[in-house]
């Protein structure tokens, strides 16, 4: 086995074996560290104040932010994320029962 490649088995394809490749232009643009580092959520956290930062800026001198910059999550989304989390604590008090979202 290799560092960069992961070996797989599975019934219909037993020699499956996947390989780092290189990112996309998004993902080289939100990765700073290698994954799983501890550090991870604080940049995360720190790549949407930058986005944020980017599309404020272009509004401000009338110019246009990087398109990879407009991906910041709205505050729709941060709502909607609440509304699952929320289901999820009733979910777990009813046995596991499904929750509409």
């Amino acid at each position: 086995s290799q560092p960069i490649a992961l070996d797989a088995s599975k019934c219909a394809n037993p020699n499956l074996r996947a390989r780092r490749s290189r990112p996309s232009e998004a993902a080289a643009r939100a990765n700073r560290i290698t994954v799983g580092h501890p550090e991870g959520m604080v940049l995360a956290f720190a790549n949407v104040y930058r986005d944020l930062s980017e599309v404020i800026d272009a509004q401000n001198s009338s110019t246009s932010p990087d398109p990879l910059a407009l991906t910041y999550p709205t505050a729709e989304e941060g709502c909607h994320s609440i509304e699952v989390v929320e289901a999820m604590v009733k979910s777990a008090k009813n046995d596991g029962e499904w929750m509409t979202v």
